[in-house]
């Protein structure tokens, strides 16, 4: 049933707000959109305004909200931790799950004024590595975006 579309003529009618809740389908959605996480029909998620998907591993107190919608700009994906039964969201979910090694990588750019060679980042970074083992990781930065 599309229940978004059945709601959408009463909440504008009484300019309210609906909710639905609803469960992400078993097998995931694999690099598909997001929306495709959604169990049901595409009908579900095709009649509402906005879409939030929470994914989060079993027993895992961190997760990512996903939103998407035709009120939001562009799609977000928040990292969100669970502290005494509450979410509470903790950054930019690609910046929160980047690894340290990348962090350290980026801090040390922004010590040394935003630009430089691998050589620049390694002095910024104390030298804790090898140079040729940090190139290996520029490049994989570079071209993971």
């Amino acid at each position: 049933m599309r229940w978004g579309r059945l709601l959408k003529p009463l909440s504008q009618e009484f300019q309210c707000a609906f909710v639905l809740v609803s469960h992400n389908r078993k097998s995931g959605a694999g690099d598909t959109h997001v929306n495709q996480e959604v169990s049901g029909t595409t009908g579900l998620v095709g009649g509402v305004d906005n879409v939030f998907v929470l994914k989060r591993s079993s027993g895992n107190v961190t997760a990512v909200l996903h939103t998407d919608g035709r009120d939001t700009e562009q799609q977000l994906e928040l990292a969100l931790q669970l502290h005494d039964g509450r979410w509470a969201c903790v950054g930019d979910a690609k910046d929160v799950n980047r690894s340290q090694q990348r962090n350290s990588v980026l801090e040390a750019l922004n010590r040394a004024g935003g630009v430089g060679t691998a050589r620049d980042i390694h002095e910024a970074m104390g030298a804790t590595e090898k140079l040729s083992t940090l190139r290996v990781r520029l490049s994989r930065m570079v071209a993971g975006g």
